[in-house]
């Protein structure tokens, strides 16, 4: 896929319909990394319509990197950290399975608010019939809020910035999923309460967000609980797996373990007691 002189890394890998897939990355001089995509079929050649050439995600001045992506009917919706405006904003491009990209020239803004707008999610709603995009933004330039914006995937026209919680302290490292009803689970970390992250999450359709504003608890215990996830383990109950990384049994060094909680959306009950998934001692 590319034999460049410098760094190349791989951030996503997205499959294709007729089989093969695309393949995103980002590389290239240390002072000027772009961000990069290339498909590949099954016999490991380009398929027809595709170039021997990296397709240039973008080229624009500064850096293009973090590049995560999910698919859409046509193509893959990918966006990037930017540093094009001289301090950290989040960029888009659709790149169609056919090879084509269906937006301009090195991207279209997803943001560029003031100061630095960080550590992008993303998920395709095909029951909306949207994406959402989800960052860390430091517009205020006090603290992170974690702000949330949908595109339409064809014609890529935008909503409004949604503020999911813009609490003292930050909220950062979102994470988005698709209920199979079509709403959206948000959750992230978060220290409102000072010193350590905690974990709080948010349910939101397309009437607005569920929960209390600025979301509720999920887990608040001792030391840092860090990179929450979401993944639903019973579609019958319509139950998800809320889990993340724990320093609960920290002390003079810091020990880390993987804990849980279910969130049944039939009911809208998050369980009182974080369970361990495993320990590392």
């Amino acid at each position: 896929i590319t034999d460049a002189a410098n760094d190349d890394n791989v951030e996503a890998v997205e499959p294709m319909p007729d089989g093969g897939c695309m393949v995103f990355w980002y590389g290239g001089e240390w002072n000027d990394l772009n961000a990069y995509c290339q498909a590949i079929n099954g016999e490991g050649t380009m398929p027809e319509g595709w170039s021997s050439e990296p397709l240039n995600l973008s080229t624009g001045p500064g850096y293009q990197l973090d590049v995560k992506t999910d698919v859409l009917q046509n193509g893959v919706f990918s966006i990037w950290k930017d540093t094009r405006n001289n301090n950290t904003d989040i960029y888009g491009q659709v790149i169609n399975f056919d090879g084509t990209i269906a937006g301009i020239e090195n991207g279209f803004v997803i943001t560029n608010e003031e100061n630095d707008q960080n550590n992008p999610a993303i998920n395709m709603n095909n029951i909306q019939n949207e994406v959402l995009i989800c960052w860390e933004d430091f517009a205020n330039g006090t603290d992170f809020d974690l702000v949330c914006k949908s595109f339409d995937p064809l014609t890529l026209s935008e909503g409004e910035e949604i503020v999911i919680a813009g609490e003292a302290g930050d909220q950062t490292v979102p994470f988005v999923s698709v209920s199979q009803s079509g709403s959206y689970l948000i959750i992230w970390e978060d220290s409102r309460s000072g010193g350590t992250s905690d974990i709080y999450m948010q349910e939101m359709n397309a009437s607005g967000t569920i929960f209390e504003d600025g979301g509720v608890n999920v887990c608040s215990a001792d030391f840092d609980q860090r990179e929450p996830g979401v993944s639903i383990y019973s579609e019958a109950d319509n139950s998800y797996l809320l889990f993340w990384k724990d320093y609960r049994s920290s002390g003079k060094a810091f020990l880390m373990n993987n804990y849980a909680q279910s969130l049944t959306l039939s009911t809208m009950t998050i369980a009182e007691e974080s369970l361990p998934l495993s320990f590392h001692i």
